[in-house]
């Protein structure tokens, strides 16, 4: 029983073409957020946000779950936050997971179009 929202801002132009490389990144960027809040978050809702600011393209992923320590995490295995990053790195963009016990979680990545 999780709700899912899925939102584009009217500022993103959907026509937007990638290239294989960067759709199968951001493709994989989204699972990744996604299959860590279903496996570990126990949420009842999940937000996949996208929007355009200046030259960029948001993409935030969100959850109302139990959250985590970020630095504990991504220095322990952490694979999944660290494959993240590594593909967010390749697009040029950046990578801000806010998290704490009891606060949920949202991973958004800022990729330059």
């Amino acid at each position: 029983n999780i709700s899912f929202l899925f939102n584009v801002d009217e500022s993103v132009d959907v026509s937007k073409k990638f290239t294989s490389v960067e759709g199968m990144n951001i493709h994989r960027v989204i699972q990744e957020a996604i299959h860590n809040s279903l496996k570990y978050a126990e949420a009842s809702e999940i937000k996949v946000e996208i929007s355009k600011v200046v030259s960029n393209l948001i993409f935030k992923v969100s959850d109302n779950g139990k959250g985590f320590d970020f630095v504990n995490a991504f220095a322990s295995s952490g694979l999944g936050l660290k494959s993240i990053l590594s593909r967010v790195e390749q697009m040029k963009g950046s990578m801000d997971v806010d998290s704490s016990p009891g606060n949920g979680t949202s991973v958004t990545i800022n990729v330059p179009i």
